[in-house]
């Protein structure tokens, strides 16, 4: 039996306002790491200021 694949595309845009990832991610960083924050959680951080859209077959996934 053949598997079917799906090809999706995944875009990520920094939104951070004025400050590049580089500065605001090391700030997020050395906050989580100084208050014990779990290496999950400092990346759940870092990511959260992305926007990511997803898209199927061209079509934005909500």
């Amino acid at each position: 039996m053949r598997e079917k694949s799906a090809k999706f595309n995944i875009q990520f845009e920094f939104y951070g306002g004025y400050e590049p990832f580089e500065k605001l991610g090391k700030e997020i960083i050395e906050h989580g790491v100084s208050k014990g924050d779990s290496h999950e959680l400092i990346i759940t951080k870092c990511l959260e200021e992305y926007e990511v859209w997803m898209f199927y077959r061209e079509n934005e996934i909500s």
